[in-house]
């Protein structure tokens, strides 16, 4: 596809997320989609064969890339530094979650199957930062690596569903450096195993 190509299936793309977040995922169709990017229905056609394919276009855009190692510290706080990137995620992309959060159930397995492996890629910096914390003797959680990266997913899963049920004016004054570190002490104090003299905040 050339560079011009590629900017006309961005726009489209960029076209159906403002009409999502106007009209909501299912009062979008091709035809309005097409209407505000500006080019012919067939057109659009050429660089998506459906909306879900734009939703699915947007989410590998904006939300399914994978978690940059945090700086080296204790492990609270890496683990805050990870946690705080997947919040500021929602900050800057609260219209595509929601989507996700409303439209899983229509959208069926495939989308599901995208979301698993979106996850699997987050997770597998978390999964590290443990895993390493456990080698040099920092951290020795009750039961195994795979249970305190349980708990570190239950925690934030529940904490992004209750900012998405709230709706976009709960990331108002949200700090999420704050929120992470409160939620990875949470973690911390139930999974247990930290060695003495390591906290958020060194």
């Amino acid at each position: 596809m050339t560079i011009k190509a590629l900017g006309k299936k961005a726009g489209a793309a960029g076209a159906a997320r403002e009409l999502f977040a106007q009209y909501g995922y299912q009062g979008v169709t091709m035809e309005k989609v097409a209407r505000r990017a500006g080019m012919a229905r067939t057109t659009l056609y050429d660089y998506f064969r459906s909306r879900e394919e734009i939703l699915y276009f947007l989410i590998e855009d904006h939300l399914a890339g994978g978690t940059e190692p945090p700086p080296p510290g204790p492990l609270p706080f890496r683990l805050a530094r990870c946690m705080a990137a997947s919040l500021q995620r929602l900050e800057a992309n609260f219209d595509l979650y929601r989507i996700l959060f409303t439209e899983r159930p229509v959208l069926g397995d495939e989308l599901g199957t995208r979301l698993a492996e979106w996850q699997r890629i987050i997770l597998e910096t978390v999964g590290e930062v443990i895993h390493q914390a456990m080698e040099t003797g920092e951290y020795s959680p009750r039961g195994d690596r795979e249970g305190a990266l349980f708990m570190y997913q239950a925690l934030l899963g529940q904490r992004l569903n209750s900012l998405i049920l709230a709706g976009p004016d709960s990331m108002a004054g949200l700090n999420p450096e704050a929120e992470a570190e409160k939620l990875i002490d949470y973690m911390i104090r139930g999974t247990g195993g930290l060695k003495d003299g390591h906290d958020l905040h060194k």
